[in-house]
């Protein structure tokens, strides 16, 4: 049995969580109450994201481990998701997750990049542990800012479906690059050497933890993924302009993917020692 709260900065932000996991007699889990996203954010919780927003909860599982029954919703109105690392900042993020008996269902997802491009998503997952809970989830973009870097930037439309259960999820779809830049720098990075690190006398509880570690397998995500360049990806810097189009194709798995495809150089030019190629 597990208990908790998230408090906020207001006394009104109070979120309380209860699980209750028997081996054997009734199902008891309750999240109830509210909070703002940024108290998440501030924890330290999710590396390299930024989060505000409010989250009103009133969901309820109950049942039987065998037979579980959701009840109610969790909403968050007005967030906002930051990624550091890809510069996504979605906005005006609103999303309802309902239960309805044996499925928790995404009853509503949308989302803005601050201008006109859009995130929407749509789908479930059935509380059922002997299939391992499987879940089916379609996430639909249109001409949204994916990346804002300042090395790479991209605005995507598309469709993609990830699905999974027992242990195994696949996500599939095509994705279509409206516009981007790939920005050659001016300055390529150093080379940094790895070193081979030899631990000696390593205490026996560390040798314990890290073996826990490396037992823990976390399920492969299949990739078949279409991603199509039809033109407006250009590649400047260093004396580089180029505009390509091209397809590709994304299989094997997301830690060892296998990119199939090719990129054409539609027009261009080479600016090197006072003369253009």
């Amino acid at each position: 049995k597990v208990e908790g709260r998230i408090r906020g900065r207001t006394d009104n932000d109070d979120l309380r969580f209860r699980i209750s996991l028997p081996r054997r007699g009734p199902l008891d889990a309750r999240i109830q109450g509210r909070t703002d996203l940024k108290t998440l954010s501030d924890s330290g919780l999710l590396v390299n994201y930024r989060m505000s927003g409010q989250v009103v909860a009133d969901l309820t599982v109950t049942g039987s481990a065998a037979a579980p029954q959701a009840q109610g919703t969790l909403e968050i109105k007005d967030g906002r998701f930051v990624n550091s690392l890809s510069g996504l900042d979605l906005r005006s993020v609103n999303v309802q997750l309902r239960g309805e008996g044996r499925r928790i269902v995404i009853a509503r997802a949308e989302a803005t990049d601050g201008g006109s491009g859009t995130l929407k998503a749509t789908g479930h997952v059935t509380l059922d542990a002997g299939r391992g809970n499987p879940f089916d989830v379609t996430v639909t973009a249109d001409r949204l800012r994916a990346l804002r870097r300042d090395d790479i930037r991209a605005t995507i439309s598309g469709r993609v479906q990830v699905a999974g259960g027992q242990g195994t999820v696949k996500a599939s779809g095509t994705i279509t690059v409206n516009e981007g830049e790939i920005a050659i720098p001016e300055r390529l990075p150093t080379s940094i050497t790895v070193l081979d690190v030899i631990e000696v006398n390593t205490p026996p509880e560390l040798k314990r933890k890290k073996k826990k570690r490396t037992a823990t397998v976390a399920p492969k995500i299949a990739l078949d993924l279409r991603i199509n360049v039809p033109r407006r990806l250009f590649v400047r810097g260093r004396g580089v302009f180029a505009e390509v189009q091209g397809n590709l194709r994304i299989v094997g798995t997301a830690d060892n993917p296998n990119i199939r495809g090719i990129l054409r150089t539609v027009r261009g030019h080479l600016d090197l020692l006072g003369k253009r190629f």
